[in-house]
């Protein structure tokens, strides 16, 4: 009986896997179109610099990620991130960069153009110092919220989490320009209700 039903089981599980590549295969032809590049280009410095989001601006785009950088106080690493965000023209051509964050690791995911014309860039941050102006939650990382206007100048910036570490992985916009965000978190205080052990799922829900 045992055998029969393992069997059954095999045989229905290759006829699944039969039907899934034949799909599969015959989607191939549709998205097989080759896409042109309109321009390229690159920004970056000696060390590691990446690029998380980007958004459309309406004269061009902005560009959030991370910028490391030597730093001569900084600990054993003598590396230091801040979160960088970059404005470029139509054609890719960088306008201007600014770098906000503190004397640790600091690095933007996410940004989001709101209807006022401003910008909410969503960060995570280690630092106590520097653009945060108060860090409730000391040598832990937590989400940096920064809203930016259209040049780059901070508008207002706040700290969210606890004293464990909370890392963010994907956001959106709310139909009020607030926003909701959800990641992990191992804090039990703070801004996070309550914890079931170890690292658990963080939703959290911002007003504008």
């Amino acid at each position: 009986m045992t055998t029969a039903l393992h069997f059954i089981t095999f045989a229905l599980m290759k006829k699944t896997a039969c039907i899934f590549l034949f799909c599969l295969f015959s989607a191939i032809p549709v998205f097989s179109q080759s896409l042109q590049i309109d321009w390229q280009n690159c920004f970056g410095g000696d060390l590691q610099d990446q690029a998380e989001d980007v958004v459309y601006t309406g004269d061009g785009y902005l560009v959030v990620g991370s910028f490391e950088f030597p730093c001569s106080d900084c600990g054993p690493s003598g590396v230091q991130q801040d979160c960088w965000i970059i404005k470029t023209d139509l054609e890719g051509n960088q306008l201007w960069e600014k770098k906000i964050g503190g004397s640790a690791y600091d690095g933007g995911y996410r940004i989001f153009k709101l209807s006022d014309g401003n910008y909410w860039i969503m960060c995570g941050s280690f630092s106590s110092d520097g653009n945060i102006g108060y860090d409730p939650y000391p040598e832990s990382t937590n989400l940096w919220m920064v809203k930016i206007d259209s040049i780059g100048n901070i508008l207002y910036e706040r700290i969210y989490g606890g004293n464990c570490r909370e890392i963010i992985f994907d956001a959106c916009l709310t139909s009020n320009n607030g926003i909701a965000t959800f990641g992990l978190s191992c804090s039990n205080d703070g801004e996070v209700s309550n914890n079931f052990g170890a690292w658990d799922m963080w939703l959290l829900k911002l007003n504008s």
